[in-house]
């Protein structure tokens, strides 16, 4: 199982090549999951709350700031609390290695609709649901070359692409090359090159 570093979510800005995948880390236990889900979840509220109390102090007054600041924050948790359940559905049944998963089969699994989660989306990170599954497919990829170099054995990226959830080679390319900054085949010519 993928563990997600800090530097993966909320922010998609870093690169995959900084995630710094390990053999250690992919087969850490679901614990482990949990308690960066529940760390982030801790993280997020704390910048809802603080974001919260600024609109609070600087507009409203009286008995209206105390309705208006409890009703925000139960909104906000809301989002939070679907965002981690997401999370963790996507991580648990590792949902990004089907193709053909839809925003629409993931709404059904969680139970919401596609207006929340496109709120919880867009609130508690930078990406669309589309691009939440590349990052985890990407992610996939590259502790599947690390895992197939390090030991040696022989494989063809067309392997890859299909393992990892891509329905395309020419999307699993671009996709690779967007988030990591090179290609599959000189990604892993580097990790070759750091094993001899």
């Amino acid at each position: 199982m993928l563990v997600p570093t800090e530097s993966f979510f909320p922010n998609a800005d870093a690169t995959i090549l900084s995630v710094g995948i390990s053999s250690k880390t992919t087969n850490s236990p679901t614990g482990k999951v949990v308690k960066y889900l529940e760390r982030m979840k801790a993280n997020i509220t704390t910048k809802v709350k603080s974001r919260i109390n600024h609109y609070t102090h600087n507009f409203l007054t009286g008995e209206k700031k105390i309705y208006l600041k409890k009703k925000q924050e139960t909104e906000c948790q809301k989002f939070i609390d679907l965002y981690l359940q997401m999370l963790r559905a996507i991580e648990s049944k590792k949902l990004y290695l089907d193709p053909k998963l839809t925003q629409e089969d993931v709404i059904r699994y969680l139970g919401t609709n596609r207006n929340y989660l496109y709120t919880a989306l867009k609130t508690n990170s930078n990406l669309n649901f589309k691009g939440l599954l590349n990052q985890y497919r990407v992610r996939y990829a590259v502790s599947l070359i690390k895992d197939k170099v390090s030991d040696g054995r022989r494989y063809s990226l067309s392997d890859i692409y299909v393992d990892c959830g891509f329905s395309t080679n020419e999307s699993f390319y671009r996709t690779f090359k967007k988030i990591t900054g090179t290609t599959p085949g000189k990604y892993i010519a580097q990790i070759e090159s750091e094993i001899i």
